[in-house]
């Protein structure tokens, strides 16, 4: 009874939660030929914009005056980016391909605040099995709005700036390598690197190894989204925090430190040719690590009360740099081409 109102719902409800996805995006940019250089000029805006409504519920906390369909707010998210990109082949060696260029990013994100309804504690109680008056709880069942409290708007730059060089140092050898510094103003930059490499033994047969690292800064999301919701565990439900990385929860009572980036390495070896004219085949194992990978943690409830109590949930979580991952496995491929009638089956 802490959770429906009777009047509204005597035969109890079932939640919907509705959403409404719109993404927008836009690009302008030229391309051209000069010295020799191709080069290609852009910029692109982009927005994408997610809306609740949680519809078939109620605020138990409002009583009888509660609505039955909340907005419970959202989220904005656009991005701005800008590139220029240059590339030209030079007759050295066996042929080499250069390409260099930049990039500037800005992005911002937003949490909108639902309508009153959704969220408010409407200060309405209910009677318990022992006679006890106790308060219901308050927001829109199964997914409370947004609070006010809980808005926000962020934005974040990222420039980055990128060396391709592929040269052909023999007729049977081909390198590749690779250089990118990416500079974030709230998580400072890093340096990737990848190299690799191609080998032909015959027209027929191929070798092929190739070694990146790689650097992923926390999404804005990732830091900043918070909300409480409704979980259900065996059976019972649990009103359940989900706190952002700033939060004085997350940070004093979890012991929780600021997000990092996660950095990768990725490996891979393989191999290709062809069996006829039309029978092709490759294989390439690959190994990737990643080390601080951004999880959403487990809900954490018991011996937290006191920390909880004040925002109305029973548990929290939060995201954070739990784990380091391995991943590795092989890729094989078998391709056969033959013409059937006026058509070719593969």
């Amino acid at each position: 009874e802490n959770r429906v109102v009777l009047e509204i719902f005597p035969n109890g409800f079932s939640p919907e939660i509705l959403t409404d996805i719109q993404d927008d995006a836009v690009s302008a940019g030229i391309r051209g030929i000069k010295n020799q250089w191709n080069i290609d000029f852009s910029h692109t805006i982009g927005t994408n914009r997610l809306d609740y409504t949680v519809n078939n519920s109620n605020n138990a906390s409002l009583g009888i005056a509660s609505p039955r369909t909340f907005y419970a707010g959202g989220f904005l998210y656009k991005q701005n980016t800008t590139n220029l990109d240059l590339a030209r082949t030079f007759d050295w060696l066996q042929g080499v391909n250069m390409a260099f260029g930049a990039e500037l990013r800005v992005e911002n994100y937003q949490i909108i605040a639902g309508e009153e309804a959704s969220y408010v504690d409407g200060g309405s109680t209910y009677i318990n099995d022992t006679g006890q008056e106790l308060p219901r709880i308050p927001g829109a069942q199964v997914f409370p709005g947004f609070r006010p409290e809980n808005e926000l708007n962020r934005f974040r730059t990222n420039s980055a700036a990128y060396l391709d060089i592929e040269a052909n140092i023999l007729e049977e050898l081909l390198v590749k390598a690779a250089i990118r510094y990416e500079s974030y103003n709230d998580f400072g930059g890093q340096l990737v690197w990848k190299l690799s490499g191609r080998y032909k033994l015959s027209e027929d047969f191929i070798i092929r190894s190739g070694y990146a690292t790689g650097f992923r800064a926390p999404s804005l999301h990732q830091v900043f989204f918070q909300n409480i919701s409704t979980q259900f565990v065996g059976g019972e439900s649990f009103q359940v925090g989900t706190f952002n990385n700033e939060s004085a929860v997350v940070k004093e009572a979890f012991g929780v430190k600021n997000l990092k980036p996660e950095l990768s390495s990725h490996l891979s070896l393989g191999f290709s040719g062809k069996l006829g004219e039309d029978l092709t085949f490759s294989a390439d194992y690959y190994r990737i690590n990643i080390e601080d990978r951004i999880v959403l943690s487990g809900r954490f409830s018991e011996g937290y009360e006191s920390v909880l109590d004040p925002f109305g949930v029973g548990a929290a979580q939060f995201f954070t740099n739990a784990i380091d991952s391995r991943t590795s496995g092989v890729d094989i491929s078998l391709e056969y081409r033959t013409d059937i009638a006026q058509g070719i089956l593969t």
